[in-house]
């Protein structure tokens, strides 16, 4: 496979074997892999597995595989090609449905208590965890769309269709990047009022994802960026990525027991390992999201 020549707009130049979409397509099969395992470890803790819970615990992988089968396909064939839609279109139901079900399992919680709505909101069950499936699927579908000139909006889906939309294929990654931040700061918000915001440090993953939403959703808004604000675009997923990582280490320190060692139980509820590291794999994307190609700018991506 060829290194293809990209370039990060105002930063540096690099060599890549994918291009754009199929990074994107890459991106999207390693973490509904993951999903699958986060998954099952948020529901393993209650002790017993319904059976409609295994629902999201086996799509992840499957999904996963399908579309990273397709990824390293040269020329991927349109039953490939229709199965990685499916694929796709599935995990946006299984995020909707999963999203249902824990906002059902919310409401229960909300009739069973008398404290206010913000204690509900902060200590019901995750309502909006499932939407991580969502957020995959709509990236997975964006990046299956081929836009030809590049920066045009004029979309052809592998042939099956073609349309113009309003915003280029960038804008539209960016708003979906700049949508995740948001929720990500949201819910570190709710996780870390459960502490009563104790630590200082715990202020550190909000106050940044909310500068990182403001920078996202500002560059996903301009169809023309300066030099300037790519290099702050780029500057802020960096720092984002670096928040995360050091998040996941305070959080795997927290969850250390008074013996070194470390329960599965604390992992995912005390203070939730995987968390902090959706930072990363925002500034990973938001990364991705912009690259271009240096040496054939009409090339679609």
């Amino acid at each position: 496979m060829s290194a293809l020549h990209y370039e990060l707009p105002g930063v540096a130049a690099l060599r890549f074997p994918l291009s754009r979409s199929r990074t994107l397509l890459f991106f999207v099969g390693v973490n509904l892999l993951f999903l699958g395992l986060d998954t099952f470890l948020g529901h393993v803790i209650d002790g017993v597995i319904r059976a409609y819970e295994w629902i999201p615990v086996f799509h992840g992988p499957l999904a996963g595989l399908v579309v990273l089968w397709v990824v390293f396909r040269p020329r991927p064939s349109r039953g490939e090609v229709v199965l990685l839609l499916l694929a796709l279109a599935s995990s946006l139901a299984v995020g909707l449905m999963g999203t249902a079900f824990h906002w059902q399992r919310a409401m229960l919680v909300r009739g069973g208590t008398s404290g206010s709505f913000l204690e509900w909101l902060i200590f019901a069950p995750p309502a909006a965890g499932p939407s991580a499936f969502m957020g995959v699927a709509l990236i997975g579908l964006l990046a299956a769309l081929h836009e030809v000139p590049r920066d045009s909006g004029q979309m052809d889906l592998w042939g099956l269709v073609q349309f113009r939309a309003p915003l280029t294929k960038t804008q539209q990654l960016l708003w979906l990047v700049g949508l995740g931040y948001a929720g990500a700061t949201l819910s570190s918000a709710l996780d870390h009022a459960r502490s009563g915001f104790v630590h200082p440090t715990t202020w550190i993953a909000v106050l940044a994802g909310a500068f990182a939403t403001a920078v996202t959703l500002g560059r996903a808004s301009n169809r023309k960026p300066t030099p300037a604000d790519d290099s702050v675009h780029f500057w802020t997923n960096v720092a984002l990525m670096g928040v995360g990582v050091l998040g996941f280490a305070m959080h795997l320190d927290a969850n250390l027991t008074g013996r070194g060692e470390i329960s599965l139980e604390r992992l995912v509820s005390h203070a939730p390992v995987m968390a902090p590291l959706l930072l990363v794999n925002l500034g990973l994307l938001g990364l991705i999201a912009v690259m271009r190609p240096s040496a054939q700018p009409s090339a679609s991506a």
